[in-house]
């Protein structure tokens, strides 16, 4: 029996218990720590015995049940291997739109920093100061667990000088420091739903990384009001003017959003944005969550979808600081 051989049939076998059948092939280059490449190369070779008693036991592990990611310890994410233990959430392809978008933003800036919220395995902090080499990045998390693993991940790219991993339940061990950008991937399961969950999710995943409270919306709530404390705040510059001039200023006043400039008063310039903070919700909790961070002065708040169609990333600004002049 040749590897293409092998692998045909461990297709087949993982098929018949549901399981994906590309898995038969990762399980494969795991095994032979081979890349795709050197499995179109050799797999006309001869499989030795040894290598069909472990290939099987791999098999034998996914057929029960065992995340493949469990298994290699291993899940690609944005393009760069993150090394995953039981300790952390498995980086999932949709966190991949929170970190295309975050590094989309930060590209304005010259020098952003960063705050990554419920790190994890790192995946986004990793990310974004991989592809930002300008990036201040500071991440944290309340597991010590949790934190050596992305620690790990972060020497695994040579990244640890420029990422700081700080233990923390959310803002609690931050400094006064101000961060341009915000970013999380919070626990966001109802506490009701967590049993619903398929079982690969429910018996792998850390509890700590999944139980967002009693609506799922806990996190949202700390975050929705104390993030802005953190973050630099925008300002815009306000003057009086003459009663007379009030007519000519209405058409810059509404094009600037100056909503609540007292009567007298006009929107001289918007001087600077304020950070931003980027969120990743559960499936139907957009409007929850726009509303906890509206009813807590937040601004310009936007909900984007994944792939399919799902609600799935929460933006919004800080609240402006307001001068009169």
């Amino acid at each position: 029996m040749n590897y293409h051989e092998l692998l045909n049939k461990a297709k087949q076998e993982l098929a018949a218990t549901g399981k994906a059948e590309n898995d038969a092939k990762e399980l494969l280059l795991f095994l032979k720590d081979w890349r795709l490449q050197d499995y179109l190369l050799s797999g006309k070779a001869e499989v030795s015995a040894a290598d069909v008693a472990s290939y099987h036991v791999l098999l034998e592990r996914r057929m029960a049940g065992v995340p493949l990611q469990e298994i290699t310890g291993s899940q690609n994410f944005y393009g760069y291997e993150i090394a995953v233990s039981p300790d952390v959430l498995t980086p999932r392809p949709e966190t991949e739109l929170l970190a295309e978008l975050a590094l989309k933003e930060m590209a304005g800036l010259a020098q952003p920093k960063v705050l990554d919220l419920c790190t994890g395995s790192g995946c986004i902090a990793i990310v974004l100061a991989a592809e930002n080499p300008a990036a201040e990045v500071t991440a944290v998390d309340i597991s010590e667990k949790a934190l050596a693993q992305a620690r790990k991940n972060g020497e695994r790219h040579g990244l640890n000088s420029r990422i700081k991993w700080l233990q923390s339940d959310l803002f609690a061990g931050l400094s006064a420091e101000k961060f341009d950008f915000i970013v999380s991937n919070p626990p966001y399961i109802a506490a009701a739903e967590m049993k619903d969950l398929e079982a690969e999710v429910r018996n792998y995943d850390p509890e700590l990384a999944l139980d967002g409270g009693a609506d799922g919306l806990d996190f949202y709530r700390q975050i929705a009001g104390r993030a802005a404390s953190y973050l630099r705040r925008g300002s815009a510059a306000y003057c009086r003017v003459p009663a007379d001039l009030i007519e000519k200023k209405q058409a810059a006043t509404e094009e600037n959003e100056a909503k609540s400039v007292e009567p007298g008063s006009a929107l001289v310039q918007e001087k600077a944005r304020g950070g931003r903070l980027l969120l990743e919700i559960g499936c139907g909790q957009g409007t929850a969550v726009a509303q906890l961070l509206r009813v807590n002065g937040w601004q310009e708040i936007g909900i984007l979808p994944d792939l399919t169609g799902r609600e799935r990333i929460i933006t919004a600004t800080a609240p402006r600081t307001e001068v009169k002049l």
